[in-house]
């Protein structure tokens, strides 16, 4: 199932990996490789559906509306947070969500709680997870 989540990926057939790792995690729970690449993969898709590769004013858009929302709109955020996390500016992310959990409760602050916790297990081990890590603990407690 790895290989073939590698495979369709490669090809960038999306549906068919995120069906793979998902089967992957259906037949081993435990399986944190299967995980990453699940998390991988629903950030790939959700970047996808936003359509802004190589259109920095899309880009720009959608930054601008997650600035313009309040921090309660969560929405806005969780998507300018996958941009920044796709552009390479994972701590702009993290600031970004971790700022959303203080400001919200519930389904919200749970969204932006599990949007995080895949963004580390995308970047893995790191002074900048685990800078985000001691931040979100702060937040949530």
């Amino acid at each position: 199932l790895h290989r073939e989540g590698r495979e369709a990926l490669e090809k960038g057939d999306l549906a068919a990996a995120h069906a793979a790792y998902t089967k992957a995690l259906a037949e081993n729970p435990g399986d944190d490789e299967a995980q990453t690449a699940l998390h991988q993969v629903e950030l790939l898709q959700r970047i996808e559906k936003l359509d802004i590769a190589g259109d920095v004013s899309r880009v720009e858009s959608v930054l601008r509306a997650a600035a313009e929302a309040p921090v309660s709109d969560v929405e806005p955020h969780l998507t300018a947070a996958d941009v920044e996390f796709s552009l390479n500016r994972p701590d702009a992310a993290f600031a970004r969500l971790i700022e959303v959990v203080r400001a919200t409760s519930g389904e919200d602050r749970d969204s932006a709680r599990e949007r995080l916790l895949a963004y580390f297990d995308i970047l893995g081990p790191s002074e900048v997870v685990t800078q985000a890590r001691k931040a979100l603990t702060n937040a949530l407690f």
